[in-house]
């Protein structure tokens, strides 16, 4: 996908937890940091965790699984709402309960998250 990166090293993922803004859900949390960009190919740079909590190796491939597709869907559909000039990184953190829950609500807790998230950035624009 064009504009789309995995977030790979350790390193990537502690910064945005400390300098990103955190955001809950009932089945994952959600941590975003937004960067200045000089590149027009780039737009998102997305990472799953799942920790030991969430299951054995099973169940958290399936959580990540899960969360990667939330994410591909979420990002075809609502891409044009993220202001431009910026890179998204954007980590997605595994709860047990995301086993469980319907696909579609999974869906729209990802959508209220992010759409509220954007609404309190305004300063982005």
């Amino acid at each position: 996908m064009a504009g789309f990166q995995t977030l790979r090293h350790r390193s990537s993922f502690l910064k945005v937890k400390k300098c990103g803004d955190f955001l809950k859900s009932h089945d994952f949390f959600v941590q975003v940091l937004p960067t200045t960009s000089f590149s027009e190919e780039l737009d998102f740079c997305f990472g799953v965790t799942a920790s030991k909590k969430v299951g054995k190796s099973v169940q958290r491939n399936f959580s990540k699984r899960r969360m990667r597709s939330l994410f591909r869907e979420y990002l075809t559909k609502n891409k044009a709402y993220f202001p431009k000039g910026y890179v998204y990184n954007i980590v997605l953190i595994a709860k047990k309960s995301l086993l469980t829950t319907p696909y579609e609500t999974l869906k729209k807790d990802l959508e209220c998250c992010l759409k509220s998230w954007l609404k309190s950035k305004d300063h982005l624009l």
